[in-house]
């Protein structure tokens, strides 16, 4: 993938739908074959195997993707939701017990977080806090699934 140091060209849109986006340093987006990287954050493996999931997600079709992304929560948390289990997968054989219990909190942190802008506070409250996502992804590991590219 190729990494650029520019908004996506599709970020007015994002604002748009979601306007924290703008106060959070560090976000990526996937464009096709292309990280959107504007705020030239190291791209770590983890991170890496994230936006790989997105682009293979894409398949060769951006612009319909975001359109459904930006609109579609359950779309936009099914996708989410496989990258992160992406991003964890890279990180779960490190270190100690620990370390992976770190690294699932925050990958479980990020996937829960408002830049997604979860909308249905009910649904917020059980499928998309914390301690859910880490549920779902301890179900994963345990499960022995893996994610494609990872």
């Amino acid at each position: 993938m190729q990494i650029s140091e520019t908004f996506p060209p599709n970020y007015d849109e994002i604002v748009k739908a979601f306007p924290a986006v703008t106060k959070q340093w560090g976000v990526l987006f996937a464009w096709g074959d292309t990280i959107h990287n504007p705020y030239a954050v190291r791209i770590d493996d983890p991170l890496m195997a994230h936006e790989m999931v997105h682009n293979w997600q894409q398949e060769g079709k951006p612009e319909e993707w975001w359109g459904r992304y930006l609109t579609d929560e359950k779309f936009r948390y099914d996708q989410e939701l496989y990258a992160h289990l992406a991003e964890w997968e890279v990180m779960r054989n490190r270190g100690n017990r620990h370390a992976r219990r770190g690294a699932l909190n925050m990958v479980s942190a990020k996937m829960a977080s408002d830049i997604y802008r979860w909308t249905d506070k009910a649904q917020r409250d059980t499928k998309y806090d914390l301690s859910y996502v880490r549920k779902l992804v301890e179900e994963y590991e345990k499960d022995g699934r893996r994610i494609a590219g990872t």
